[in-house]
């Protein structure tokens, strides 16, 4: 019976050391807005993208210290880290808009640009004799 007992008290543990657990990361910007798209990696494990909501659920996650990056265009990269035990980790990430500089551009033709003459524009004035009702050029 003492065997019994300590083969089950010994297979508990072994099962409730090797559970696996969630990470749930939401991703939101600087007016808590939820991103979608952004990319969501597990180091050294699994690679992902945000749902509408911000959202994405790593599961199946053994026990361990892991690094979690988010990256997406037009914002900071951001690194967490999380330490997963005995449940589940739920991470939030705020990115923050990246500006760049961008360098300067020179536009260049090497075509010869032909320039138009002129025309002298004649003027004639006409004008009107109130008067006499008749008109008169200039």
């Amino acid at each position: 019976m003492k065997f019994i007992l300590m083969l089950c008290c010994m297979l508990a543990c072994s099962w409730a050391s090797a559970q696996l657990h969630q990470v749930i990361v939401t991703v939101s910007d600087d007016y808590n807005i939820p991103v979608s798209g952004a990319i969501v990696t597990l180091q050294n494990s699994k690679t992902a993208v945000s749902d509408s909501n911000g959202r994405y659920i790593f599961k199946n996650v053994n026990a361990g210290d892991y690094k979690i990056i988010v990256s997406l265009a037009g914002y900071k990269t951001v690194t967490r880290t999380a330490s997963v035990k005995d449940h589940d980790v739920s991470l939030i990430v705020r990115l923050h808009p990246e500006s760049h500089t961008l360098q300067e551009v020179k536009v260049q033709s090497n075509s010869i640009a032909k320039r138009k003459k002129k025309n002298p524009l004649t003027l004639k004035l006409l004008s009107v004799d109130l008067y006499s009702n008749t008109w008169a050029v200039a």
